[in-house]
C-alpha cells in the first residue's frame, strides 16, 4: 500500500496514511477506510522520510460499518453462520 499522507495518531505519534477499498467479495464492499503503515515518534522524522506527503493535522478514525443486511449471494449454508445484528 502507497502512503498518502502524514496524520497524529491516538497515541501522541504520526503516521503514514494510505487508503485502501475493501473489495467485492467483503462483507465491506466498497467501503473505503485509512490504514496506518509506518509509526513515527515526531512530525520531523516522518516528514524527513516522506518529504512530499502532505501533512494532515487531524486523523479521521473513521472505520468501515458492518451492513445491516447481509452481501448479496449470502448463504447460511456456505458461510456456516448467521447474519444478525448480534453477531459482533
Amino acid at each position: 500500500m502507497k502512503p498518502e499522507t502524514i496524520q497524529p495518531t491516538n497515541s501522541g505519534q504520526f503516521a503514514t496514511y494510505g487508503t485502501m477499498t475493501h473489495e467485492v467479495n467483503s462483507v465491506l464492499a466498497g467501503q473505503t477506510q485509512e490504514i496506518p503503515i509506518e509509526f513515527f515518534d515526531s512530525l520531523e522524522a516522518a516528514k524527513k522520510a516522506h518529504p512530499n506527503l502532505p501533512v494532515c493535522n487531524t486523523h479521521n478514525d473513521t472505520r468501515p460499518v458492518m451492513p445491516q443486511n447481509p452481501p448479496e449471494g449470502f448463504d447460511y449454508y456456505d458461510a456456516g453462520e448467521h447474519w444478525h445484528e448480534n453477531d459482533y
